[in-house]
């Protein structure tokens, strides 16, 4: 049998056995490269406030478009509802000249459609961005236009 011969001593830890995690806390905690180990801490510490900055900058630029779009929605739709309440407005002033024969009533019609042009132009304005959108306004006006030609 081979004599055996001793493990030479050169791990200084803890004592608490040689695992991998035991050695790293060691040497954290080691007085050695004190100033290199604050200086990698204070670099870490600094990444992590810029990474929480620019992902908090990122979320609220996004709420920010989301809240533009939200309101440019809600500015359509509001814009859509007028057309919609100028178009019943003209029907029926025109339904009231046919039943009453009055000018009052033609005159009421007349203001309406000139309403109508006013808030179907503004729609278009907004809507300048999405030319689907404002080719299918055009094409509505063209269509009252046209229908109130004919009347």
């Amino acid at each position: 049998m081979l004599p055996a011969s001793p493990v030479p001593e050169t791990w200084q830890g803890s004592g608490n056995g040689g695992g991998f995690l035991s050695r790293k806390t060691d040497w954290l905690f080691s007085p050695e490269l004190f100033r290199l180990k604050l200086l990698l801490g204070t670099a870490i510490g600094v990444l992590v406030v810029v990474v929480l900055a620019a992902s908090y900058l990122l979320f609220t630029f996004h709420a920010q478009r989301r809240d533009e779009l939200r309101a440019h929605t809600i500015g359509v739709m509001r814009l859509s509802s007028v057309i919609e309440s100028d178009l019943a407005a003209i029907e029926n002033a025109y339904r009231d000249y046919l039943l009453t024969r009055n000018e009052f009533y033609l005159a009421e019609s007349a203001r309406f459609q000139q309403l109508f042009l006013r808030h179907s132009e503004d729609l278009s304005s907004l809507l300048a961005d999405t030319s689907q959108q404002r080719k299918r306004v055009l094409r509505l006006r063209e269509i009252v236009q046209n229908s109130l030609k004919n009347i």
